[in-house]
């Protein structure tokens, strides 16, 4: 049950980067922004100077949100999320299962594993 139950587990492994595909594919509008700092000081003649300087940018890329195209790979994104949300639900409906199978398998021998050797307990004429 356990290699099982770890097969399972690592198909899940593959879910950030198959969204991460589809997400892609949608090409998403997104901004950057980066800020540049100087700072600089010198020494003339007994005098100290301090330069400091700032730069910020910024860029933002848009794109088309309408159309087939568009709608097909946000159907994909979601394609993938259903389909990995439909496995997670089976691994842990599976794992329901195995569990209540242990207990089960525990309490119908639950006798012989609380006395081993039966309510009499040892003969004395057993060489063990």
């Amino acid at each position: 049950m356990k290699e099982t139950a770890n097969k399972a587990i690592e198909a899940l492994l593959g879910y950030d980067s198959a969204r991460a595909d589809a997400l892609g594919k949608l090409n998403l509008p997104s901004s950057t922004s980066s800020v540049t700092k100087s700072s600089s000081s010198t020494t003339t003649d007994g005098k100290k100077e301090e330069k400091e300087s700032e730069s910020k940018e910024e860029k933002q890329t848009s794109s088309s949100s309408t159309g087939p195209v568009y709608e097909s790979r946000i159907g994909a994104v979601v394609a993938v999320d259903t389909l990995y949300y439909s496995k997670a639900n089976g691994i842990l409906s599976q794992t329901i299962i195995s569990l209540i199978g242990v207990m089960d398998f525990i309490d119908k021998n639950k006798e012989k594993l609380v006395e081993p050797k039966g309510k009499s307990g040892g003969s004395n004429f057993s060489m063990y």
